[in-house]
C-alpha cells in the first residue's frame, strides 16, 4: 500500500465533489424529471407530461419509452432518472467516486491489470490532469449528471469489465480455471459493458475476438472469456439495435433535421480540428515513441515488450476508429471524444510502463522535470479559477432560484427576467479555469428549448437572461 497514492486519489475525490456540488442540473436533466408520452422530441415540452417520476415503476416506464421511441442507452438512463427523482446531492459524491475509480482502473489497466492498492503517485497525476486538461467536454461528461451517467459511469463499468481480460493477456496463470460463478458475473458485467457506446464498442468486440484468439491458439480459452464477450456482444446488440434508434432517425427525417451537406462538413472538420488540438500532447508522445523505439529497438529487451505494444496498438485503435465514427455520423457534438481520450490515455500509459520496465525513456529528465512544472502550473490555476468561478456561479443561480420559486406562486403566467452571472462577462474565468467553468442553465433566448424545460420544471411561463 503507497499512502501517497491514495492521498492523491482522495484528493481528486475531493475536487471532483467540491466541483459536482457547484454543477446544478442542466439541459436535458430538466426534460428528464418527467414521464412523457411516446413519440415526443428531448426538450419538446409542448406536450403534457405524464408525471414527475416518483417511484422505480415509473423510471421503468420512462426508460421504456425512451428506448422505442428515442434510443438505446438505458443503462446510462436509469442513474439520470434515479437521481432526478430522490435529489441531486446523492449524484454528487458518487460521481465524484466514478472519475476517481476512472484513474484508478487507468492505472490497473496499464499495469498490465494488475488491481492493488500499491499506487505510484506520480502517474495518478498524470492520469488526472490528462483526463482534466486533455478533455474538451469535461463538463458535459464528468459534471453533468445526465452526461456523466451516459459517458463516465459506463465507462467505468467497460473498463472495469476489460480488467481480467488485461490481466489473463499478461499473465496467462490469472483466472486460470473453469469458474462458473467468475463467467456468470462477467457475462452480466459485459452486458452492462456492452450496452453502453455506440462509436467505441464495435472496436472493443473486435478486441476481445483477438483476445479469445491469442487465448485459443495458447490453449488458454476458457469459458469466463467467451461468456463475458457473449454478454458483451449481447449488450451492443441490444444498443444499437434499440427501436428507439430507428424511431428517432425517421422523426428526425419527417420533422425540421435536414441537414446541409456542406455545414455538416464544415462542422465535423472543426470538430476533428478540435478535438486533435486538444489531444495533441498525447499524439506527440505516441508519435514520438514510435521513431524512438525504431531507432533503439535492441534496448527494449524486457519478454513482454511486445504485449505492451500490442496492447497499447489496440486501446489505439480503439480511440481512432471511435474518431472515424464521430465523423461520418451525420450529428454534432465532442462528447464521444472523452471516450477516444479516455482509450489513448490507457494507450500511453501502456507505453509509459514499457519504458518503465525496460528503463528507455522518450523524455529525459531535464525535459520530464520541465513538464511536470509546466503541468502543475496549469493544474493549480484551472483548479483555483474553476472551484472559485463556479461557486461564484453557484450562489448567483440560488438568487435567481428564489426568484424563479416566487414567481411560481405569484406571477406563473409572467416572463422572468434574470442578470448574467459575473463569471460570463469576463473571459479571463473562461480561459482561467480551462474551459470548466459550468454556466447557468439558462440562456437570454426565453424560446430556447432548455429555457422552456427549465421554465417547465419549475412551473413558470418563461425565462432570459437580461443584461
Amino acid at each position: 500500500m503507497n499512502k501517497k497514492g491514495l492521498i492523491v486519489l482522495l484528493l481528486i475525490f475531493v475536487l471532483m465533489f467540491i466541483l459536482n456540488t457547484f454543477t446544478p442540473l442542466l439541459s436535458d436533466d430538466y426534460f428528464s424529471a418527467f414521464i412523457w408520452p411516446r413519440r415526443v422530441h428531448l426538450n419538446d415540452v409542448s406536450y403534457e407530461a405524464v408525471k414527475r417520476i416518483s417511484s422505480i415503476e415509473d423510471i421503468v416506464s420512462g426508460l421504456r419509452g425512451y428506448y422505442n421511441t428515442w434510443g438505446g442507452r438505458v443503462p446510462g438512463g436509469f442513474p439520470v432518472s434515479f437521481f432526478l427523482w430522490q435529489g441531486k446531492e446523492y449524484f454528487n459524491p458518487i460521481n465524484a467516486f466514478m472519475m476517481t475509480a476512472l484513474v484508478a482502473e487507468i492505472y490497473w489497466l496499464s499495469h498490465e491489470g494488475k488491481v492493488s492498492v500499491d499506487f505510484n503517485p506520480s502517474y495518478l497525476i498524470w492520469i488526472f490532469f490528462a483526463l482534466w486538461a486533455f478533455n474538451v467536454s469535461f463538463l458535459d461528461t464528468c459534471l453533468w449528471l445526465a452526461g456523466s451517467s451516459n459517458y463516465l459511469w459506463m465507462l467505468v463499468i467497460v473498463l472495469a469489465f476489460l480488467i481480467p481480460y488485461i490481466r489473463s493477456y499478461f499473465d496467462a496463470n490469472a483466472f486460470n480455471n473453469h469458474n462458473t460463478k467468475l463467467a456468470t458475473g462477467i457475462f452480466f458485467s459485459g452486458l452492462l459493458a456492452g450496452w453502453s457506446h455506440e462509436t467505441t464498442n464495435c472496436w472493443i468486440v473486435l478486441m476481445l475476438l483477438y483476445l479469445l484468439y491469442e487465448s485459443w491458439k495458447k490453449g488458454e480459452l476458457r469459458l469466463w472469456k467467451v461468456s463475458g464477450f457473449t454478454g458483451f456482444w449481447l449488450g451492443y446488440a441490444l444498443l444499437a439495435f434499440a427501436p428507439g434508434n430507428f424511431s428517432r432517425l425517421q422523426m428526425q427525417q419527417n420533422t425540421d433535421s435536414v441537414v446541409i451537406a456542406s455545414e455538416l462538413l464544415s462542422a465535423k472538420i472543426l470538430e476533428l480540428v478540435t478535438i486533435l488540438f486538444f489531444h495533441f500532447f498525447i499524439w506527440y508522445f505516441i508519435v514520438s515513441f514510435v521513431f524512438k523505439y525504431k531507432k533503439q529497438k535492441e534496448k527494449f529487451i524486457h519478454k513482454d515488450t511486445g504485449l505492451y505494444l500490442v496492447m497499447a496498438g489496440l486501446f489505439i485503435l480503439i480511440a481512432c476508429g471511435s474518431g472515424l465514427m464521430m465523423f461520418f455520423i451525420p450529428s454534432r457534438g465532442l462528447r464521444p471524444s472523452f471516450l477516444n481520450l479516455v482509450y489513448l490515455i490507457i494507450a500511453t500509459a501502456l507505453l509509459f510502463r514499457l519504458q518503465e520496465v525496460n528503463g528507455v525513456y522518450v523524455i529525459n529528465d531535464r525535459g520530464k522535470a520541465f513538464l511536470k512544472c509546466i503541468g502543475y502550473a496549469y493544474l493549480i490555476v484551472t483548479i483555483f479559477f474553476s472551484v472559485w468561478g463556479n461557486y461564484i456561479n453557484y450562489n448567483h443561480l440560488q438568487n435567481i432560484l428564489v426568484s424563479v420559486k416566487e414567481a411560481a406562486k405569484q406571477s406563473p403566467k409572467m416572463v422572468l427576467e434574470v442578470p448574467p452571472s459575473l463569471t460570463s462577462q469576463n473571459d479571463i474565468w473562461l480561459f482561467g479555469s480551462g474551459f470548466h467553468l459550468v454556466p447557468l442553465p439558462i440562456s437570454k433566448d426565453e424560446n430556447y428549448e432548455i429555457n422552456k424545460t427549465f421554465s417547465y420544471y419549475y412551473g413558470i411561463k418563461g425565462i432570459k437572461i437580461v443584461k
